[in-house]
């Protein structure tokens, strides 16, 4: 007889966040049947299986009162309704007043950035919510899931949780999406749909302090009045309060109109400006995982990423990596390196496209089952 595992769906979702993401990852590879398992998920009270809600789930958002009614549902109370083998928490979201005798849970931390370096955070009191969460799963005995080695150090060391209650389990893409394409069309097609001209470099995420974009947009200035590139900064993603940094830096640079900005942008879209461009830079200074660098290197495009966090385990020697990404010359140095024509970047491309071949939703998926069977078994 297969044991159920709850996937909790606790939040709205107005967008395709990086949670929403790992949750459509892991529902939409539903061979847990070797694993004796059943996947559902708990979706506003209800127990849908993994495949229907993989299937029906768009973005939604919806009044705060509505979204307190869902979270009555994990109170202790809502237990009753709730009954399976394990439940698992993909991300910080596990309640406080949760039964620890009642099912046994696994929870997912993405990373400790909120807690050790609150500074780049601008959601008030995160940190707190975080560790509150994170004690809750202690006191309920929970297993740990978090995305790299290096962030299982930082999540140990941090939060005081022994390494072998954490498992390390890298994320994935989807390969049916991004993979490379021919320059020309992708080139036809941006231009058709972005009026985007060629040749750009990409950035992708929001404009925050963390992501590192004031300096990105100094080096790229360095390029132009150095090298005199005739690229242009594509900077995709949502908007952030702390974009104004950005426009002003470029601003002060004088090179505003080498600068777009898109906004958030579809799959597809995303895809088209994966290979389309010369090179994608990512020079944040931390990341628990990274999936752009991933998505990028399978669309065969060359990687630009800090040598800080966990970026260069993610980018596995395939990228062209930031030795100081504080220093706006060292990620010049990086760019130029990464846009030279020759057997460097051609080997990067290469080495990329095999790195990214390793990481895939079905192979996370697995090694959540395999996971799952172990701690419902011990």
């Amino acid at each position: 007889m297969a044991d159920t595992v709850l996937l909790v769906d606790r939040v709205p979702h107005p967008h395709y966040n990086g949670v929403t993401r790992y949750m459509m990852g892991l529902t939409g590879h539903p061979k847990s049947e070797a694993y004796r398992l059943d996947m559902k998920v708990l979706f506003w009270g209800v127990s849908v299986p993994a495949q229907v809600w993989h299937q029906r789930f768009k973005p939604y958002k919806l009044p705060w009162y509505i979204e307190g009614w869902n979270k009555r549902f994990l109170l202790p109370a809502g237990q009753q309704i709730a009954k399976s083998a394990l439940l698992h928490f993909p991300s910080h979201n596990l309640p406080s007043t949760w039964n620890t005798n009642r099912q046994k849970c696994v929870l997912t931390v993405h990373g400790a950035a909120a807690s050790v370096a609150p500074e780049w955070d601008t959601v008030a009191d995160r940190a707190e919510s975080i560790t509150e969460t994170i004690r809750a799963a202690q006191a309920a005995r929970a297993h740990f899931i978090t995305v790299s080695e290096w962030s299982k150090q930082e999540i140990s060391q941090h939060y005081d949780i022994q390494p072998e209650q954490i498992s390390v389990i890298y994320h994935g893409i989807d390969h049916d999406r991004f993979s490379p394409a021919p320059k020309s069309a992708v080139q036809q097609r941006l231009a058709y749909n972005l009026k985007l001209a060629y040749p750009y470099l990409l950035f992708l995420g929001p404009c925050s302090r963390r992501k590192n974009v004031v300096r990105l947009v100094q080096a790229f200035q360095q390029l132009k009045k150095q090298d005199g590139i005739p690229h242009r900064l594509v900077l995709a993603g949502r908007n952030h309060a702390q974009q104004h940094e950005v426009v002003s830096a470029a601003q002060k640079a004088n090179i505003l109109d080498s600068l777009v900005f898109l906004g958030a942008v579809d799959d597809a879209t995303l895809v088209d400006l994966y290979c389309g461009a010369d090179a994608f830079c990512f020079p944040s200074l931390y990341e628990g995982f990274g999936i752009p660098i991933i998505e990028a290197m399978a669309c065969g495009t060359t990687v630009v990423t800090s040598n800080l966090a966990a970026m260069p385990e993610i980018a596995g020697g395939a990228a062209s990596l930031i030795e100081d990404a504080e220093d706006v010359e060292s990620i010049a140095d990086a760019l130029r390196r990464a846009l030279q024509q020759g057997s460097y970047r051609e080997n990067l491309i290469q080495k990329g496209l095999e790195r990214a071949a390793l990481f895939s939703w079905e192979r996370t998926a697995h090694a959540h089952f395999q996971l799952y069977r172990r701690v419902i078994d011990t």
